[in-house]
């Protein structure tokens, strides 16, 4: 019977171990499909972000070509235009015409001069081209989840979270698997990385928290009692 099985594994999605049949109909596997996803991270203090992750799941040739087929490919004028919902690519292209104004005006004048105006315009043209290229840089690394296309019917036979580990755990992830066949056949594989509350790790990890707290509550009432005891010598 098939899925959707759902299996919490440890380590990276991309270090599993994968079985030689096709995560979607359970065919032998003869071709690799990187599955990536993008996730929202909003940790404690509200700055959010994405991060993306991503696994090298296999698949047949026909489920490989439908997934093809089916997915929408992202054109480099659309992936230029997602960067510029950064404002790191509004400070690349601002630094970009700066670049362009001082080869553009200056070149004359440099041409006619000495070898201090080229170093000067030059430098001064090389140092916005570089601000540009490195402010592009940024803004394309912090939109690349815009990028990310969304799951076909095919890979979305192979469903993985973002990492659920807590403090002084490794990675985790929870995967959800439509192929029961498989399903089983990953977990054999990765019988080693099977989570679980009460395994080894789990609980050397919810020691090491408790010690954690406890170490952050010692402080702070070291910390208030010292407090109180020099307050009361002034």
């Amino acid at each position: 019977m098939d899925g959707p099985v759902v299996l919490e594994l440890t380590g990276s999605p991309l270090a599993l171990a994968m079985p030689g049949v096709c995560a979607n109909c359970g065919a032998v596997a003869d071709e690799r499909l990187v599955v990536r996803k993008a996730f929202l991270r909003t940790p404690s203090d509200d700055r959010s972000y994405h991060v993306i992750g991503a696994a090298s799941v296999p698949f047949c040739g026909d489920c490989r070509r439908r997934h093809l087929a089916e997915v929408r490919k992202v054109s480099l004028t659309e992936r230029v235009w997602m960067a510029f919902h950064s404002f790191s690519m509004i400070a690349a292209a601002l630094n970009a015409a700066a670049a362009l104004f001082c080869a553009v005006t200056f070149s004359p004048k440099v041409l006619r001069g000495g070898l201090v105006d080229l170093l000067i315009f030059g430098g001064l043209t090389g140092f916005f081209a570089m601000i540009s290229y490195l402010m592009a840089k940024v803004a394309w690394r912090e939109t690349e989840h815009r990028a990310v296309p969304p799951s076909t019917d095919v890979t979305g036979a192979f469903d993985f979270s973002d990492d659920r580990a807590d403090t002084f755990d490794g990675e985790r992830y929870v995967y959800t698997l439509r192929h029961a066949g498989f399903a089983e056949a990953l977990a054999a594989l990765n019988r080693d990385r099977a989570w679980s509350p009460k395994s080894p790790e789990a609980k050397r990890a919810s020691r090491w928290r408790w010690v954690a707290i406890a170490a952050f509550v010692t402080f702070g009432v070291v910390m208030m009692a010292w407090d109180f005891i020099d307050w009361l010598r002034h």
